[in-house]
């Protein structure tokens, strides 16, 4: 009864949102909603796969000029945990690329902007869930959290753009408490370039850095590189290549450091404007590793997921995607897991563009 209440209470919301955006569209107000449903079935007796059709997420975007110089957005997100419906905010931020000249700003709850992944939502994701490595270190949606972060177009003769930000840090990554004030906040900074590479398109590339001091003393601090290349013809994009690779390095009180490095790979090709097939690889493997004699230990998280994607339009889409994942140590394969998703996300209303 909870959840068909929860479900009732923001389809009326929705509802509601349509007859005001109609009223004040010369305002430049733009309200879309995002649906986002996934089903997983388990092809292992012991799969932790969940296997039911789930409404991952329902997604309520407002965004447009607050005025002449400032922009903002608002967004909340209603999405199912262990049998319950929690409604929440998942962006409230008013920002401007009109005061500093070649900066831009956002102030607020925000998905900080660094990485890939993080910088979306994750029905815009390619893929349906999140790899190992952005699943353990930022959670398996990404993290959200209110501050403020600042991107500046540097003067010289290449793209070259430079983001900095620092958010309260009270919680990292997906929690319904409040968390605890923490002994150094979340910071982060991302350096970005882009290159042109003619017939075969562009490509992004992102350095990385993110820290943050717990109120437990568990000192973490992250980098990492993201990269993007595609090429687009119209509606068909014929290829994607997309990564990201972490090192994390974690210091809990009185305790050694722990070493995690992950990656995934993702390459996609378009048949047509409707049809893409990809192929993502993941690995992690925690470097400090031992064993009860304090032996060091190889470890490898591994992960295959080929992915069929059939894209209606940009507003429809709906994936299947086959999982094979294994961890092992010292080669031994000691957790195999085997199972296949599918999604069906749609959108409607309008929809801010996306980032490169």
């Amino acid at each position: 009864m909870k959840i068909k209440h929860a479900l009732v209470a923001v389809s009326l919301l929705a509802t509601h949102s349509y007859s005001i955006a109609a009223s004040m569209d010369s305002t430049g107000l733009q309200i879309a909603i995002a649906g986002d449903l996934v089903a997983e079935q388990g092809l292992t007796s012991d799969s932790q796969a969940q296997e039911k059709l789930s409404p991952r997420a329902l997604e309520i975007m407002f965004y447009a000029p607050v005025d002449h110089r400032f922009d903002a957005v608002a967004s909340g997100t209603a999405h199912e945990e262990r049998g319950q419906v929690f409604f929440e905010t998942h962006e409230l931020w008013i920002g401007s690329s009109k005061l500093i000249p070649r900066a831009r700003f956002r102030l607020g709850q925000i998905f900080p902007a660094f990485g890939r992944l993080q910088r979306f939502h994750q029905h815009d994701w390619p893929f349906i869930s999140a790899p190992e490595v952005h699943t353990r270190f930022f959670d398996k949606e990404g993290i959200i959290d209110s501050g403020g972060e600042l991107s500046y177009l540097l003067p010289v003769p290449l793209f070259l753009e430079w983001t900095v930000g620092a958010t309260s840090g009270w919680t990292f990554g997906h929690t319904h408490n409040e968390g605890s004030k923490p002994k150094i906040p979340t910071h982060f900074s991302r350096l970005a370039t882009y290159l042109e590479m003619g017939e075969l398109g562009g490509a992004e590339l992102g350095l990385n850095y993110i820290g943050r001091t717990s109120a437990e003393n568990t000192e973490v601090k992250i980098i990492g590189l993201d990269l993007v290349a595609k090429k687009r013809r119209g509606r068909v994009q014929p290829y994607l290549l997309q990564s990201e690779i972490w090192l994390r390095d974690e210091k809990r009180e009185n305790s050694k450091s722990e070493n995690i490095l992950g990656a995934y790979i993702y390459a996609q090709y378009g048949f047509n404007a409707n049809w893409q097939l990809g192929l993502r690889v993941d690995a992690l493997t925690v470097l400090s590793q031992e064993n009860a004699l304090g032996k060091k230990e190889d470890n490898l998280n591994l992960a295959l997921v080929p992915t069929l994607t059939y894209r209606s339009s940009e507003f429809a889409t709906f994936r299947l995607a086959y999982n094979e994942k294994q961890d092992s140590v010292n080669n031994e394969i000691v957790n195999r897991d085997r199972y296949i998703q599918f999604q069906a996300t749609f959108i409607l209303g309008a929809h801010p563009a996306h980032i490169f």
